[in-house]
């Protein structure tokens, strides 16, 4: 997935004015669940990194929407250090988000 200019990412989620964000261990529900956010519009959403096989899951669903709709922008969110990040960011992730400031994950960013 080419990565989204800061520009565009802070614009789509400004004129959203929303994020969705969510979490599932199970890629068909993750995809269901995004096919609906983008149906109704949304074009950002953030998967939330809290459970076993998050990255699997996080990988296959951008996987799937590569192909289907690439204009969505895929964030990952509970991301608390570098190489978390740098993992994500290598399987499509177009932002990060952490709970707390790590200036090795802004390094990344």
């Amino acid at each position: 997935m080419p990565a989204v200019e800061r520009l565009n990412f802070y614009t789509t989620v400004l004129s959203e004015g929303v994020v969705p964000l969510f979490y599932t261990h199970n890629l068909e529900k993750a995809i269901a669940a995004v096919e609906a956010i983008a149906s109704r519009g949304g074009r950002c959403i953030e998967f939330t990194n809290r459970g076993e096989g998050a990255l699997a899951v996080f990988s296959g669903m951008v996987e799937h929407f590569r192909k289907s709709n690439s204009s969505l922008i895929f964030g990952v969110g509970s991301v608390l250090e570098a190489p978390t990040a740098a993992l994500f960011i290598a399987h499509g992730a177009n932002y990060i988000v952490s709970p707390n400031f790590n200036p090795e994950v802004a390094k990344l960013c």
